[in-house]
């Protein structure tokens, strides 16, 4: 007996702006596609404090970032932000469930467009998104993610 994928649903949805990661919001009368959820990938995560666990420039990040050698990266902003928990202070008292964040801005791995110098952060003492220019100071971590 051959085993048949249920037919994906499809339903109409209101305005739904996903964030940044998303090129484009979805409008009242976009159809958004439902398909039965995939077995989810195992993915381990090895997680680096950079600057000795002091703030550092993006130069310095990047530099000790690329001595971690390859697979090693600074955070995506959706990693990062994906970390802020806005009911919830860690005993640093940083916003987020991770114990090891500090209550201030972490460099990202995108630049900020239109800022030359400048990268995106992420604020975990206020939960907030926004840029540090080339000469600021921001905590840093790495990250290598395996079995993607």
């Amino acid at each position: 007996m051959s085993q048949t994928q249920p037919a994906p649903l499809f339903i109409n949805i209101g305005t739904i702006n996903f964030g940044p990661a998303e090129p484009e919001p979805l409008y009242l009368g976009d159809l958004l596609q439902l398909r039965p959820a995939a077995k989810p990938k195992t993915e381990q995560r090895e997680i680096r404090e950079l600057g000795g666990g002091e703030k550092i420039s993006p130069q310095q990040a990047l530099a000790e970032v690329a001595k971690l050698g390859d697979g090693w990266r600074l955070e995506t902003p959706h990693e990062l932000h994906a970390l802020v928990a806005y009911d919830h202070k860690n005993h640093h008292g940083a916003l987020s469930r991770d114990e090891t964040l500090k209550p201030d801005y972490y460099w990202s791995d995108q630049e900020q467009p239109g800022v030359p110098g400048a990268r995106v952060v992420v604020g975990f003492g206020d939960g907030l998104v926004g840029y540090g220019d080339d000469d600021g100071r921001a905590f840093a971590r790495a990250v290598r993610v395996s079995g993607q």
